[in-house]
């Protein structure tokens, strides 16, 4: 059985992602919401996680091909 890979990571800055897009983020493709982008003491942060201040860039999931059932 082969895994194809349906989707391709791009890493981008903190401050470019955007509600509806998914991300890797803890090994986990998950896809952001407005509740979970927040600015606050560590400037901004998605999941609660600040990613070193803006220095780690996000991993941001391109899907390649997506296909209705």
């Amino acid at each position: 059985m082969s895994a194809d890979l349906n989707y391709s990571i791009i890493e981008r800055h903190i401050s470019v992602i955007k509600n509806g897009e998914a991300i890797l983020h803890n090994d986990c493709i998950m896809t952001v919401s407005n509740n979970n982008i927040k600015r606050g003491g560590l400037g901004l942060t998605i999941f609660g996680d600040s990613y070193h201040c803006g220095y780690k860039p996000v991993k941001l999931v391109e899907f390649k091909h997506v296909r209705a059932i």
